[in-house]
């Protein structure tokens, strides 16, 4: 399932959003906007008609609210939509103190997703990770570790902790399967 926020009207219509405080304040309405959902769910915060969003804007709000997601596991998978180059800059500054990252696409007027792609920064391993996960679709730390023991040498415990760290950036779907965790990558849900 998908869903679209336009951040530029749930913001009072300005193409200009900057600040600590108006981007806790988009926060506050984009948890109110969203409801939990029983299956996960892309939100697209669609930036189209937004001419610049401070690093401090979107600290607060985008990241706030993604935070909060992952948190609440409300089953939302925030996508950052239709940002121009300066906001994916400002993004990126955002996102570099944290070492973190964001999923960022294009999305048309009938939702369909172009330019996937992840921004921020991620170390090699959880990079190499998050390719394997894609690669393999759905995915649990002991296939892994059996299928890459040769190319990465680490145990079950250590795949583990790779894949709940990215599903903590919302980059990873994680599903509970009897007593363990399988993981997919968000991009499947765009």
């Amino acid at each position: 399932m998908v869903e679209r926020i336009a951040v530029r009207k749930l913001a009072g219509n300005t193409p200009v959003l900057s600040g600590f405080a108006r981007g806790s304040l988009l926060l506050v309405k984009l948890i109110e906007a969203a409801q939990t959902q029983e299956e996960p769910t892309a939100l697209y915060l669609d930036f189209q008609g937004v001419a610049v969003a401070t690093s401090s804007y979107l600290r607060a709000g985008v990241l706030g609210f993604r935070d909060h997601c992952v948190k609440a596991r409300s089953n939302i998978f925030p996508v950052v939509a239709n940002a121009n180059a300066d906001i994916i800059e400002e993004l990126r500054i955002a996102l570099e103190g944290r070492n973190d990252a964001v999923v960022v696409c294009d999305l048309n007027k009938n939702g369909r997703a172009s330019e996937k792609r992840i921004v921020g920064s991620l170390d090699d391993k959880q990079r190499r990770t998050l390719d394997l996960v894609a690669q393999e679709g759905e995915v649990d730390a002991q296939t892994l570790e059996k299928n890459y023991k040769k190319v990465e040498p680490i145990g079950a415990t250590g795949w583990n902790n790779r894949l709940a760290n990215l599903a903590e950036k919302a980059l990873l779907i994680e599903s509970r399967r009897g007593r363990g965790k399988e993981y997919r990558y968000v991009m499947e849900l765009t």
